[in-house]
């Protein structure tokens, strides 16, 4: 199917922007100081950066599945291909 390589080549942007997210949620995250040191505002944003970061993580996983379970479905469709064509005959 046409489908496919397309909606693999839209999927590696959105990967790409969902590790990014992650990775700056992350540094900005482990910038902080260490608990005690930090106000309740600090800690507020820490949260925040840390949610960020675990949907950022939620979104990259999501799509590496599908880009897993679409590269399956494209090699089994690769191994069918042959004994499809014989089957069928001439």
């Amino acid at each position: 199917m046409d489908r496919m390589p397309h909606e693999n080549e839209s999927l590696r942007p959105m990967l790409h922007e969902a590790h990014e997210s992650l990775e700056d949620a992350l540094d900005e995250a482990c910038a902080s100081k260490p608990a005690e040191q930090e106000t309740t505002g600090e800690m507020i944003r820490l949260e925040e950066s840390l949610s960020m970061a675990a949907e950022a993580a939620k979104r990259a996983v999501s799509i590496r599945r599908r880009l897993r379970d679409e590269r399956e479905r494209a090699d089994d469709r690769k191994d069918d291909g042959p004994r499809n064509a014989e089957a069928r005959g001439p």
